[in-house]
């Protein structure tokens, strides 16, 4: 936890577990500082005051440590500045108040408790039903913003009052640098990979990963225990999905074995589930944006031994090495690819896809493909597809939005990168606005409830700066061809770098139709929702169930942040819930 503020008069409401510390920074103006002592630090000296947020915290070893906030004051230019690192995965919230005060943390909490209002912006509504969470530098809460991905600010006097320069548009990645051999790249990747995780060898006997027998947990996993010696690995798994296509549970214990980890499966029940989704929306104090993220959290709660406290996950790896939808709209130049664009195909595959499902996919594909030619300000570019998994349709009957609207503020912030390719605009766009940005913000604030720093070994400024010198060609050549190849010269097995990928997701029938894993939130949510929205959105279309994720999300939020209502509160009453929930159940059985 970090917390800065330059305000005019002391905060007296700030509570003691805090540490906070108060210095002069100009004439009428003070600076106060509060920290954890877990993941965050103070230090001072005569030129500058630093609040920082590090991966080794209390190890003080400055070639191995990396840093991931960090907040310095320079009185000698009466300036702050707060900055975060691409591998950071953490919240930056940042906000003036009428005063012209200023207040930035990693945690919401802290802000109100600094005395910041605290209030819904409703016109993000649109957005988050659609893609199940807001872009930065947009929050829920009106007035308070986020620091994007390699974000910066600083904060200066002029004429008495604060300026706020925020100049940075996230993480800008260097061009392609000149031709290379294919195997040249492959061995920078995974040289860069083994530096990153071996900055974790002070702490190597409290590190464990996170294996999901996917590619990119299994190439960590690998570096974790050749170069750490760590081979504690963990995954888990939905409750109530269905044991035929849970995959993730397979995936991960097959890896596991070929790796020769001591591999933990955790399975929470679907009670644990749900008091895991209220009480992981009270940590994160942002949408879950995947149901995973639930089982993430009980999973630090309930699985990981308290003195493991750094986590190795394996997000991010996809946005710069390339996407599926990266792969789904390379130049096809095979005979099947030619063939389809030809436009008598195309428009007999939409004559045909009124009564033929696959006949539509393949029509609706070939129209977002030649759809790549139109500005990405336009709502029809294909780049507003990706992670768009909520119903814009529904979104634009209930709230009366447009396409147009839903993406307009990502539409703005993407602007910068609109002359890049749209390979590369893609991936900015998934680095800065939605898996690195968002995802890995909430899975560390899910991970430091319980003690435990997160690290993204992918999401470090070298891998990134590696991954976007090698040119589109080579890396989209197959499926995750680099990183493939980078986990075979480190030495992971074939039968996991070769096997298909999964999603590792859950349908949408075993959780979000009516009566299902999912009820007794409904009770919860529509004390801010309409329950007949929530209603309508219940069912096995994926697209409505990921809206009716996010609403629920919304609702809960609401209740926690704008309302003010505890979380305790919220338990108590999904716990009655889901009780008067189980009776029923009991009396239609006996029926």
């Amino acid at each position: 936890m970090l917390f800065v503020a330059l305000t005019r008069s002391s905060i007296p409401q700030l509570p003691a577990s805090g540490s906070p510390r108060q210095f002069p920074f100009a004439p009428g103006w003070l600076l106060t500082c509060a920290t954890d002592d877990f993941l965050s630090r103070l230090s001072m000296s005569k030129d500058e005051i630093v609040v920082w947020e590090s991966l080794l915290g209390g190890h003080v070893d400055s070639n191995h440590d990396v840093s991931l906030v960090t907040a310095c004051f320079l009185p000698a230019l009466q300036t702050l500045q707060v900055s975060k690192s691409s591998v950071s995965g953490r919240p930056v919230y940042y906000c003036t108040n009428s005063r012209g005060e200023f207040f930035a943390s990693t945690h919401i909490a802290w802000l109100r408790r600094a005395g910041v209002s605290i209030e819904e912006d409703k016109d993000i509504l649109p957005e988050l039903l659609v893609y199940r969470v807001v872009a930065p530098p947009r929050t829920l809460f009106r007035g308070i913003r986020q620091l994007r991905v390699s974000g910066s600010l600083v904060i200066d006097l002029k004429d008495g009052n604060l300026r706020i320069s925020d100049a940075s548009r996230g993480y800008d990645p260097p061009g392609s640098s000149a031709s290379e051999p294919e195997e040249e790249s492959i061995r920078r990747v995974a040289v860069a990979l083994q530096t990153a995780v071996a900055r974790l060898a002070p702490v190597a006997p409290r590190v464990a990963t996170l294996l999901s027998g996917g590619v990119d947990s299994s190439i960590l996993s690998t570096i974790a225990r050749d170069e750490l010696s760590v081979r504690d690995t963990f995954s888990t798994a939905y409750p109530f999905d269905n044991p035929e296509t849970n995959f993730e549970q397979e995936y991960a214990l097959s890896a596991a074995c070929e790796l020769g980890t001591r591999h933990s499966l955790f399975v929470p029940t679907a009670t644990d589930f749900l008091t895991g989704f209220v009480e992981g929306l009270a940590a994160a104090e942002a949408p879950l944006n995947h149901l995973q993220s639930v089982l993430l959290y009980l999973l630090f709660k309930s699985a990981l031994p308290g003195h493991m406290d750094r986590i190795i996950c394996g997000e991010a790896a996809d946005s710069a090495f390339g996407l599926d939808t990266h792969f789904a709209f390379r130049p096809r130049n095979d005979l099947r690819g030619r063939f389809l664009s030809l436009a008598p195909v195309h428009l007999g595959l939409r004559a045909l896809g009124s009564g033929w499902p696959r006949a539509r996919a393949m029509a609706a594909h070939m129209d977002e493909f030649r759809s790549l030619h139109l500005p990405i300000s336009d709502p029809l570019h294909p780049i507003w597809s990706y992670a768009a998994y909520g119903d814009f349709e529904w979104v634009r009957n209930n709230y009366g939005a447009s396409r147009e609207q839903v993406i307009a503020s990502r539409s703005e912030q993407l602007q910068p990168v609109a002359d890049r390719s749209f390979n590369d605009a893609l991936a900015l766009y998934a680095l800065n606005y939605c898996d690195v940005a968002i995802t890995t913000t909430i899975w560390s604030k899910l991970a430091e409830e319980q003690r435990k720093i997160l690290y993204y070994p992918f999401a470090s400024q070298d891998i990134l700066d590696t991954a976007f010198s090698i040119p589109w060609e080579i890396k989209l050549k197959t499926g995750k061809h680099i990183v493939r190849g980078a986990g075979r010269r480190l030495g992971v097995p074939d039968f996991i770098l070769n096997r298909r990928k999964q999603s590792f997701g859950i349908a949408s029938d075993r959780w979000a139709e009516t009566g299902g894993a999912m009820e007794p939130l409904v009770a919860l949510a529509a004390k801010v929702v309409d329950i007949k929205q929530l209603r309508d959105l219940q069912g096995r279309d994926p697209s409505k169930a990921m809206t009716f994720w996010s609403l629920l999300n919304y609702a809960v939020l609401i209740r926690l942040f704008v309302r003010g209502e505890s979380k305790e509160a919220l338990l108590e009453e999904l716990a009655n819930r889901s009780k008067a929930s189980d009776r029923r159940v009991s009396h239609s059985l006996a029926a």
